[in-house]
């Protein structure tokens, strides 16, 4: 192997800087923040957070408690997070 292709090997690609990698995840959550209650969908997950789809979603830096299951047989999860990004 040349050093050109070795070099290669290792290089991250700059398009995902995520700590953590990420699984797919399609599945209902329920989030609690500001007085608000809602049922949304997830569409990734990984240790550091999940990717939740809602058309009105909670301002980043918002404190939100989530539950949901990572299958619909296992036992429900409870965690408490922080919104880091927002989009509208």
């Amino acid at each position: 192997m040349d050093s050109e292709q070795e070099s290669k090997e290792y290089i991250t690609p700059d398009i995902d800087k995520r700590e953590h990698r990420r699984a797919n995840l399609i599945t209902q959550v329920r989030c609690d923040a500001l007085q608000r209650q809602g049922l949304m969908v997830t569409r990734d997950i990984s240790v550091g957070g999940m990717f939740v789809i809602e058309k009105n979603p909670f301002p980043a830096d918002s404190v939100v408690t989530t539950m949901f299951r990572l299958e619909p047989t296992s036992d429900l999860l409870s965690c408490r997070g922080k919104v880091a990004y927002s989009i509208k």
